[in-house]
């Protein structure tokens, strides 16, 4: 059975992939933590990316948007790039 990992921090997925997630679940869309999508490149390990405006406790206080699904999608698409680009980059993979 996979397991999945909910973090935005590259030690907690770190740790989480040592114990034996399958996979990481990144509210920020990897705008928190720049670390992490090398974390998930390195071990090839799936990783679901989402949207949030602001952090978790300020993301309701500003919900008003110009353009509601542009602003997400754009923000979904530096998270895609963020991703890819951590995927093509050579590491120190195991």
């Amino acid at each position: 059975m996979p397991i999945s990992i909910d973090t935005y921090k590259t030690a907690v997925a770190q740790k989480a992939i040592d114990a034996g997630a399958a996979m990481i679940n990144d509210i920020s869309g990897l705008h928190f933590d720049l670390n992490l999508a090398q974390v998930a490149a390195r071990h090839d390990t799936p990783i679901i990316l989402m949207h949030i405006r602001g952090r978790p406790e300020t993301m309701q206080k500003d919900v008003r948007y110009g353009s509601l699904f542009s602003e997400i999608l754009q923000s979904l698409r530096e998270s895609i790039e963020r991703a890819e680009s951590a995927a093509s980059t050579p590491s120190d993979r195991d």
